[in-house]
């Protein structure tokens, strides 16, 4: 199904693949990003890009890797810079040794399927991250 997006000024689509077990897919990367922490992905008037890309964004920059890249991720970014975006994203999977690749069309198009994976892979760290963060020993014996 293609979907209407604005670039410039003007309606074009982009080609997204909106099958069940791409449902499927979106479904469990938002629930994986919830278990790591990441709220925003409830919020029912965010588009899946939003809720997937801003988790991602997310995720990266809560790992703690060095990875000299800036991801400013705004909702309802224009096209050039979710394409802007999407592409910093990729470029950073090898430098956190992510064994899956993931090309920028792939995150732009909603290939849930093919996020799915990375995003596996972004939240065991972020889930030890954020339980470190939030388990204050001396916050406990208050």
């Amino acid at each position: 199904h293609p979907s209407n997006i604005k670039y410039e000024g003007q309606s074009c689509f982009v080609e997204t693949r909106e099958d069940e077990e791409q449902s499927v897919k979106l479904a469990e990367i938002l629930e994986l990003l919830l278990a790591a922490g990441y709220f925003r992905a409830r919020i029912k008037g965010l588009s899946p890009f939003d809720k997937v890309v801003g988790g991602m964004t997310w995720c990266i920059t809560t790992c703690n890797f060095d990875i000299d890249v800036d991801l400013l991720f705004q909702e309802n970014s224009t096209i050039g810079q979710k394409i802007a975006l999407t592409e910093k994203i990729v470029s950073v999977l090898p430098k956190m040794k992510c064994p899956h690749r993931l090309e920028p069309h792939q995150i732009q198009g909603l290939d849930f399927i093919h996020i799915f994976p990375v995003v596996q892979v972004f939240v065991p760290f972020n889930i030890s991250v954020e339980s470190v963060i939030h388990f204050n020993p001396l916050m406990h014996k208050l």
